[in-house]
């Protein structure tokens, strides 16, 4: 039998019986019984505990939700994983799942990403373009991915998961590898347009970029910024 989480929630808000009793009308004594499991809450009381402590049904009857570091050992996995895509069975159907080659790609394109900011930050310091790698050490050490990408536990998708974890892990993977990507583009909005591209084009030409992985991420990381800057150029020339 599946422990419920009612005990567990109400000491992680340092309730006493007394104060359920007195914020939810439930009286101490049928509480008591709900959390040793003696007796069951019908569903609107589930849900209406579920809304009063801020989580869904499901997490507070005690199925599993992910954890953080569930969230970062998919990252590290997927990174590790994803050169290639692989096949999966969904409803008797045999598909291509690619989810680990998003989530590779996404963190690579941060990574690039990362390096143009951090030179464009150190530029008037004379530093020159070096691109961030991510070791074989890094990659198998967890704290690294805790470190380096303690963004993810702010976005409110991963929030969700932390609290319901109902979804699949083909899907959280997708939802992983979006909220890298929305990154990406944060990254990239610290500078303008015109400044971000010509750090991208120090880059080539200090011969950064080297793989066709590496140009491919450069490429997609550059779309808008690459759009944004010729399109100017063109209203000045218009103008002349």
């Amino acid at each position: 039998m599946i422990k419920n989480r009612l005990k567990e929630m109400r000491k992680k808000h340092n309730f006493t019986l007394d104060d359920i009793q007195k914020m939810t009308g439930i009286k101490r004594g049928t509480y008591s019984n709900y959390e040793n499991g003696n007796t069951e809450p019908k569903i609107e009381t589930w849900q209406k505990l579920a809304n009063f402590f801020g989580v869904s049904v499901s997490y507070l009857q005690g199925e599993k939700a992910y954890s953080e570091n569930d969230i970062f050992k998919i990252m590290q996995d997927s990174y590790k994983h994803g050169t290639k895509g692989k096949t999966c069975t969904v409803n008797g159907v045999i598909n291509l799942d690619l989810s680990d080659v998003l989530i590779r790609g996404a963190i690579d394109q941060l990574m690039l990403v990362r390096s143009v900011s951090s030179y464009l930050e150190n530029k008037k310091r004379g530093a020159k373009p070096s691109k961030i790698e991510i070791s074989q050490n890094d990659a198998s050490n967890l704290d690294f991915w805790k470190k380096n990408f303690s963004f993810m536990l702010n976005d409110p998708s991963i929030k969700l998961l932390l609290k319901t974890g109902k979804e699949q892990k083909l899907e959280v993977k997708r939802i992983i590898a979006n909220v890298i990507n929305l990154e990406v583009n944060q990254e990239i909005n610290q500078y303008s347009h015109e400044e971000f591209f010509k750090g991208m084009s120090d880059f080539i030409k200090a011969k950064q970029i080297a793989t066709p992985e590496d140009q491919n991420n450069l490429a997609n990381a550059g779309v808008l910024t690459m759009l944004d800057v010729l399109g100017k150029m063109d209203k000045q020339d218009s103008n002349e």
